[in-house]
């Protein structure tokens, strides 16, 4: 008796193409690119990506690794709120109380949030928010 293949059709996974496939696109898109390469031999940068790192300054992968961030902030260091100096960016862990949430003056649905931040310490400092969005008004 004849099953739903035929008589000639060998049953086979549906998957040995697929996978034999996958295999010769790899094999296919190795090359080497060394850092002097040009950036628009990335996988994904076509010509107006490649345009738009050029006009950047960025003309090979070695300058694309070395274009860091203009600044790094450390927020690992936690400082007490009588530590801080006026002006100056530091991260306080605390509990948040007192919140409040105000419209704008002449700003369409934007809002205004404020609330004191009290430390281990005991000590408070007041946080605003200017167009803090509802959803993480929510969260806070």
């Amino acid at each position: 008796m004849l099953g739903p293949l035929g008589a000639n059709r060998i049953p086979c996974s549906p998957r040995a193409p697929l996978q034999a496939r996958i295999v010769s696109e790899v094999k296919s898109t190795r090359r080497l690119i060394l850092a002097e390469s040009s950036i628009a031999l990335l996988e994904g940068v076509g010509p107006k990506r490649a345009a738009i790192f050029e006009a950047a300054g960025l003309h090979s992968i070695r300058d694309l690794l070395y274009h860091l961030p203009s600044r790094y902030e450390d927020w690992r260091d936690i400082e007490a709120i009588r530590d801080a100096a006026p002006g100056a960016t530091v991260t306080i862990v605390g509990e948040l109380s007192a919140m409040s949430s105000r419209p704008m003056p002449r700003a369409f649905r934007r809002r205004l949030v404020t609330a004191r931040l009290t430390d281990s310490a005991g000590d408070q400092i007041r946080v605003v928010w200017f167009n803090l969005p509802s959803y993480m008004h929510e969260k806070l």
